[in-house]
């Protein structure tokens, strides 16, 4: 958004890796958000007001996120940021000064930092700690307590470990091998080999989907490659798919903190989808396209609420102020120190949770027949089958 006289346009500003490992994440992201926005501006606006997106690409570079961020500022005057991706990228940012000095809230961004977040900053889902939590605990409850790491290469990886030796200690399971890849790359043969020398019963990628992709290739070819494969939602199972046969996608667990887009489970996952209808999207639709939506029409009540003149601080006070925010039955709550979609894919059967909406869902792909009148038309991430706890949750490969 931008300043200018009511009634008149205010634009949205949003920066993600267009070339880099993560680009199809964050153009789905991009689109999630313009089609809620069209949504909004179809329905009149929000007190005079329309919402327009001005898109950048800083080539995943920590430094050109700066960069043209403050040329964003200066050009288009933004009255807020989101779909930022990247730890790198965003703890640069923050560190400029920019955001503090700008006066400018970032909603809606994918980062590992586990320390708390600036006060600026507002995230849509449950963070990397929860996420964690929920594996871990998981994993313990059927058995598997010898557990691998494979990261990232950061300077904040000794946090990371030490949070796995943490909750692997919590759940009565070990870190039985460590092993990581150089940052921004998709080197991961060392890891590979770390891993089939001394096998753990699961190993928790905490990687870029590209790496993820990388090594869940190279490790399953070899014949000790068995142990159950673990992602965050980081990892993009639309990417995984393109680039990974049917045998090396079976039975690769990853976590969700949005609720699935393919399935009507509230009156927002309706309208997604009936917005996606019909359409030419640059990229299939995907969790991370939904989350960009959730994303744009959380913006769009913290516009209402601030009434016919919205400003940066207003944005940022409104955004704090949200508290507990029900979306069409999808509840969210963005706010600093303690944000996360609290409305998951679906319920695992984890008696620890039961009777509470978690933050955290585990979903398992398989490959199983379908009806062969499915249409096959449908995305890569739509055609594969998700299970949870045993219980067959989506579709698996659509047959040729």
């Amino acid at each position: 958004m931008r300043h200018c006289p009511p009634r008149r346009c205010r634009w949205w500003s949003g920066r993600w890796p267009d070339v880099r490992l993560e680009a199809r994440q964050g153009r789905a992201f991009g689109v999630g958000l313009k089609l809620s926005f069209d949504a909004v501006n179809k329905a009149g606006g929000i007190n005079g007001h329309t919402l327009s997106l001005v898109r950048k690409d800083d080539l995943g570079q920590p430094e050109q996120t700066v960069a043209l961020t403050k040329a964003l500022v200066a050009e288009n005057r933004p009255m807020v940021l989101a779909g930022y991706f990247g730890t790198r990228n965003i703890a640069a940012l923050v560190a400029s000064g920019t955001l503090e000095k700008e006066k400018l809230a970032l909603v809606g961004y994918r980062s590992s930092e586990l320390r708390a977040p600036p006060p600026l900053l507002f995230n849509m889902h449950a963070d990397l700690r929860e996420e964690l939590t929920k594996i871990t605990r998981h994993l313990a409850t059927i058995g598997i307590n010898r557990l691998g790491v494979f990261y990232e290469d950061v300077p904040a990886s000794g946090e990371l470990l030490k949070l796995m030796d943490e909750l692997a200690a919590a759940s009565s399971s070990r870190i039985v091998v460590r092993a990581s890849y150089p940052a921004g790359t998709t080197k991961v043969g060392d890891a590979a080999e770390a891993f089939l020398k001394e096998p753990p019963q699961a190993i928790v990628m905490l990687t870029s989907t590209g790496a993820a992709a990388a090594f869940i290739e190279r490790y399953r070819m070899a014949p000790k490659g068995t142990a159950q494969l673990v992602a965050h939602s980081g990892v993009d199972v639309e990417q995984l798919s393109q680039r990974l046969s049917e045998q090396h996608m079976q039975g690769i667990v990853i976590a969700q903190v949005t609720p699935s887009p393919f399935r009507i489970s509230s009156k927002l996952t309706r309208e997604f989808i009936e917005s996606t209808a019909g359409q030419t999207l640059e990229v299939p639709v995907s969790y991370s396209m939904f989350e960009g939506y959730i994303t744009g029409r959380v913006i769009a009540e913290a516009v209402r609420r601030q009434g016919r003149t919205p400003t940066r601080e207003g944005m940022a006070a409104a955004l704090a102020s949200l508290g507990e925010l029900r979306l069409r039955r999808l509840r969210g709550r963005p706010r600093p120190q303690c944000r996360r979609q609290r409305h998951a894919l679906r319920r695992t059967h984890d008696p620890q949770q039961r009777g509470q909406d978690p933050a955290v869902a585990l979903w398992t792909v398989r490959a199983e027949p379908v009806e062969a009148s499915r249409p096959a038309s449908t995305s890569s991430a739509e055609r594969w089958g998700f299970i949870s706890s045993g219980r067959t949750m989506r579709r698996a490969p659509v047959p040729p």
